[in-house]
């Protein structure tokens, strides 16, 4: 673009990456541009895309005399036009727009009193619900007062952010009330401040719209999404990608429409786990800190307000914008490592990156942005070696959700892949727990860790309910597991954290933030499970191991004749006799259902026969189906029915997954106990699983019965551990009847011991 010699020029407040950004912009379009800077140390202060004026600060009422002292040394025949970099610019600008009307062309200059407005994060909340977009629950704390009667109307967690522009903070997440007042008392220069309820997600949930508005009418738009922010979900963008999403433009404009606003603005919103788009904030005065981003895509941000501001074309925009990738090397210099893929040729969908500092024609601020980068790391890695070398994983946070279906899709994502490897841990059986056992017996809840990059680290299934321990009546809360539950667990990504620092990450939430348990009890639980939970560590507690049952399996199934073959000769001559028993009775079959359309009616016939065996009613029915049903689903249910003229005598539930053939419910009829069906049917059902499902291992799961052992060559002993509260009095009593248990126990111990003794 060729420009007259007494073109305007532009004059930069702040050369941050996003001034730097900007100056770059204009000086590329051959207009002549200055900048005010009052730190000389920043990368932006090595530039040679503008003429750098040192004032004594860019962000006080000073800022509007050094404006004044700066026009006087142009000539009044040459006009200025005026570029704020961040939001302490926009308002001791628009706060002062008297003293510097006509000194400066601003694009915005005929609507300052809805700037003035939009900078207030307290009117943000009247603005969403007069055009009617998703704005969270906030109330607006005007002084410290009684601040826990102050917020009581909003749902914890909180988002606590000053109301006015570049405060102390940008925003903190506070758990709970008193880190809510811990904040405020930190940063009592800060008030009012604006408190909301946490939309949850990650950075990778946070999105952009930015627009030119000539009048309130767009004259271009431009999408993004933030794949990373530092400090994460709360600060300023650290990587970012251009998107083309026509419902966040939509949004944007519905927000902006009818203030009659000129200039650069955008909106920032944050989309829950339901699809819906919240809004986060408005940026108006100014571009938004990411603009690097859309100059590089194509929109060219600057260049549109300074063409507009001085009454020249704006090219029509067709909002076909290259596809960009953004990088804030500065506060994260590995972003382009973790997102290589994103613009390296051969990984997919390139997009092309832009470095915040980086500029072959300008070398300078990314040099010294690098050593800045440099020094950080350095002294970042010498902290880290010498902290302890079994530091737990990064920073996470604690969620809770009161149904599985409202899971973010991270969780449900781990406790899917969790499927793979034990189908009791997984999506599914929860589900199906939640929707047929635990209704009106507790209340079900699942704990969520993430980490500070928006990663599922760990889910822990729990629900509350009452019982009695040795007569003392106690609020327990349990793992989401019962006698249906051959284990339990928490469920984690073994690449991002332990099971050890898992349970002792929940367990410090729960003794924290949750009120009114005298027990948490986990079972049942492995042996190193068992022994993770009592290495617990974060809060001062007393736990106590008990045995629970045993777990009997066979882990060497080659073929079904080497099984049979190895097993007692009690064992093999059973099965021949009973196999010779039931040819003499004659007419006996036993089939074996898989399919999810044929088990409806054998599931009649499992209850049926259940109900004339020798066991107890079966408590949950509809557990049992929908536990069937899922299996077959995934081709993983095998129900076996032994018939004798067409009648059902023994049914049994197994399921195969993962080359494991679990062994779940069993049951005959008691009228046909002469018969043996179940011994039968077990030793059919064993065949199919080797022969056809090619399982490695056979699991009987729990329970001590003796005929297990007969059949299973190897077992593990299932534990529960209890937690008790000692802040409650009945969890006192249950602390004091373990503590006598134990000693019980002991003496019981030491006297068998000395009886041995003696008889030695």
């Amino acid at each position: 673009m060729i420009l007259p010699q007494n073109a305007p020029c532009a004059l930069v407040v702040g050369l941050c990456s996003h001034g730097l950004a900007i100056a770059r912009s204009l000086q590329r379009l051959g207009i002549e541009v200055h900048a005010f800077e009052a730190n000389s140390s920043i990368p932006g202060a090595l530039t040679n895309s503008a003429h750098i004026h040192y004032v004594e600060s860019i962000k006080d009422n000073s800022l509007v005399d050094d404006l004044r002292a700066f026009r006087q040394r142009i000539p009044l025949s040459r006009d200025i036009v005026l570029f704020p970099s961040n939001d302490s610019n926009v308002r001791v600008i628009a706060s002062n727009i008297e003293r510097l009307r006509g000194a400066y062309i601003l694009s915005w200059e005929g609507c300052v009193d809805q700037v003035q407005k939009l900078l207030l994060k307290s009117n943000i909340e009247g603005r969403c619900k007069a055009v009617g977009l998703n704005y969270p629950a906030s109330v607006v704390l005007e002084s410290r007062g009684d601040l826990k009667y102050q917020v009581s109307s909003l749902k914890q967690p909180f988002i606590i952010k000053p109301a006015n522009p570049q405060s102390g903070f940008k925003a903190i997440k506070c758990t709970s009330v008193a880190e809510l007042e811990a904040v405020v008392d930190h940063y009592p220069d800060d008030y009012p401040f604006l408190v909301q309820e946490w939309v949850s997600g990650t950075d990778k949930d946070l999105y952009f719209c930015a627009l030119y508005l000539d009048n309130g009418l767009p004259l271009v738009n431009f999408e993004g999404n933030k794949l990373a922010s530092f400090p994460p979900a709360l600060g300023q963008t650290t990587v970012a990608v251009s998107v083309d999403m026509p419902e966040l433009r939509d949004l944007t404009k519905i927000f902006f429409n009818g203030l009659g606003l000129c200039g650069p603005v955008s909106l920032e919103f944050k989309r829950d786990a339901a699809g819906r788009y919240w809004v986060i904030e408005p940026t108006v005065g100014r571009t938004d800190f990411w603009v690097g981003l859309c100059i590089r895509a194509g929109c060219d941000l600057p260049a549109i307000e300074y063409l507009r501001s001085t009454g020249q074309a704006v090219p029509v925009s067709t909002g076909n914008y290259t596809p960009t990738i953004w990088f804030d090397s500065e506060r994260d210099a590995f972003g382009p490592v973790k997102y290589l893929p994103r613009f390296v040729p051969g990984h997919g969908k390139l997009k092309r990156p832009v470095f915040s500092f980086f500029s072959r024609r300008d070398l300078k601020p990314f040099l010294r942005s690098s050593r800045k980068a440099l020094y950080r790391m350095s002294h970042s890695l010498a902290r880290l070696m010498v902290e302890k070398q079994n530091a737990p994983a990064p920073e996470v946070e604690v969620s809770s959700y009161p149904r599985i279906n409202a899971l973010p899709d991270v969780f449900l994502r781990l406790l899917e892949e969790k499927d793979q490897d034990s189908i009791f841990l997984g999506r599914d059986w929860f589900d199906n727990f939640s929707a047929t056992v635990a209704t009106g017996a507790g209340d079900v809840f699942f704990l969520c860790m993430a980490d500070n990059n928006g990663r599922a680290v760990a889910v822990l299934p729990m629900w509350r309910n009452e019982g009695r321990f040795h007569g003392v009546k106690v609020r327990k809360l349990t793992g989401l597991s019962n006698y249906y539950s051959p284990i339990y667990d928490v469920i984690i990504d073994a690449s991002l954290t332990t099971r050890e620092y898992a349970y002792s990450f929940f367990m410090t939430y729960l003794w924290k933030e949750m009120k009114g348990w005298d027990l948490v009890d986990f079972y049942p639980v492995s042996i190193e499970a068992r022994n993770d939970i009592l290495k617990i560590s974060g809060v001062k507690i007393w736990k106590f191991d008990y045995f629970i049952t045993k777990n009997f399996y066979h882990d060497s199934c080659e073929n079904f004749e080497n099984y049979i073959s190895s097993r007692s000769s009690r064992v093999v001559n059973t099965v021949k006799r009973k196999f010779k028993k039931l040819d003499a009775v004659g007419g006996w079959s036993v089939c074996i259902y898989t399919e999810l359309d044929s088990i409806e009616s054998k599931l009649k016939d499992y209850h049926r026969v259940y109900e004339n065996s020798w066991k107890n009613d079966e408590p949950y029915p509809e557990f049992i189906n929908g536990f069937a049903r899922m299996c077959a689903k995934k081709n993983r249910l095998r129900l076996g029915v032994l018939d004798v003229d067409g009648k059902p005598i023994a049914v049994q539930l197994w399921v195969v997954a993962n080359r494991v053939a679990y062994i779940y419910k069993l049951a005959y009829d008691k009228n046909y106990k002469n018969l043996s069906p179940g011994t039968v049917l077990t030793t059919k059902m064993i065949e199919r699983v080797i022969k056809i499902d090619n399982v490695e291992v056979i699991d009987f799961l729990t329970g001590l019965d003796f005929f297990k052992k007969e059949w299973m060559d190897r077992s593990r002993c299932l534990y529960g551990v209890q937690i008790v509260n000692y802040r409650s009095l009945s969890g006192m009593m249950v602390l004091l009847i373990n503590e006598i248990s134990k000693i019980k126990k002991y003496f019981s111990r030491t006297k068998s011991e000395a009886g041995n003794l003696n008889r030695v």
